[in-house]
């Protein structure tokens, strides 16, 4: 008779290095990509011309992780699949596996899992190329203007409008959420971003959603995760990024290279609030994606003279 590997429980596999595999349904990995792509979309038809399957496959394949996870992943509201609150959770678990999936097929895995490293290649020569870092390199041998917030926030224990951390609001970005997006409510007069687009631009970017700012890209769903992490788990966030993104609608492509540190913060009333610190430099390491992958921008654009 044939010896068949059969693993007892999900829990007998976690003890046996490789062995998790076999817990997982084989069509797990084709239900994620459908789950993700219909909650993109909202509409079965559009979802079903995207990845080429039919009907009944999607929804089976919806059904299986309904299955899996013992939750309701969507509610159909006038011909559009809305996430359930449930839903919406899983969505943005799943996401996360796909992008790590997509990252080690291109060769990108990080060395260590815990730091993310992102490669996205836009239209008409964008990208969006960072690397996180850990907070000790920040510490170590981060900028002192990006030291000096985080020791601020420490001090203040992320309450915004204490006054250890209202000294430094003026180069800080600070966001409320809004279901899967993030509202600009607050953007530092010395921030990277006003000195970046100007006075004027900058006041517009107040009261915007993330995806709909005047520089609004393509690479702003990675953004949105990098926000997203830091509020679920309540851990600071510190990456070395490389872009290129036009300054307002009207605007022609260019580079921004920058380190960026995410804190997750309190506004008065308790509510969660995000604030974002830039600082703008041509030293960044980005790991794995190396040098030749970004362009430098201009020396004269670098905030490596400020306090």
């Amino acid at each position: 008779m044939d010896h068949l590997i059969k693993p007892e429980s999900t829990m007998a596999c976690r003890h046996k290095p490789g062995l998790e595999a076999l817990a997982l349904p084989s069509a797990t990995l084709d239900a994620m990509k459908s789950f993700v792509v219909l909650a993109d979309t909202q509409n079965l038809s559009e979802a079903v011309r995207i990845l080429g399957l039919t009907r009944q496959t999607i929804r089976r394949h919806i059904n299986l992780i309904e299955d899996i996870r013992g939750v309701v992943l969507f509610t159909l509201e006038t011909g559009s699949y809305r996430l359930t609150e449930a839903g919406y959770a899983e969505f943005r678990a799943i996401r996360d596996i796909i992008n790590q999936a997509s990252s080690w097929m291109d060769g990108l895995a990080a060395k260590s899992p815990e730091l993310q490293l992102c490669n996205h290649q836009g239209p008409n020569g964008a990208y969006f190329l960072s690397q996180q870092h850990k907070i000790t390199d920040l510490l170590s041998k981060g900028p002192n203007l990006l030291k000096r917030v985080y020791k601020a926030w420490a001090d203040s224990a992320g309450e915004i409008e204490a006054p250890a951390f209202f000294r430094v609001k003026r180069y800080v970005l600070i966001y409320r959420e809004q279901f899967d997006n993030w509202l600009c409510v607050h953007v530092g007069e010395q921030s990277a971003l006003a000195n970046w687009l100007g006075p004027v631009w900058a006041k517009s970017v107040i009261g915007s959603l993330l995806d709909h700012d005047p520089v609004a890209n393509p690479s702003d769903g990675y953004v949105m995760q990098a926000y997203r992490e830091v509020m679920d788990s309540g851990n600071c966030r510190y990456d070395h990024a490389a872009v290129r993104l036009s300054r307002g609608p009207q605007g022609e492509m260019e580079a921004v290279n920058y380190h960026r540190l995410l804190l997750p913060c309190r506004f008065p009333d308790g509510a969660p609030a995000l604030a974002v610190c830039t600082f703008r430099t041509n030293n960044i390491d980005l790991g794995l994606l190396g040098v030749a992958e970004f362009e430098r921008m201009p020396d004269s654009f670098s905030m490596e003279d400020a306090s």
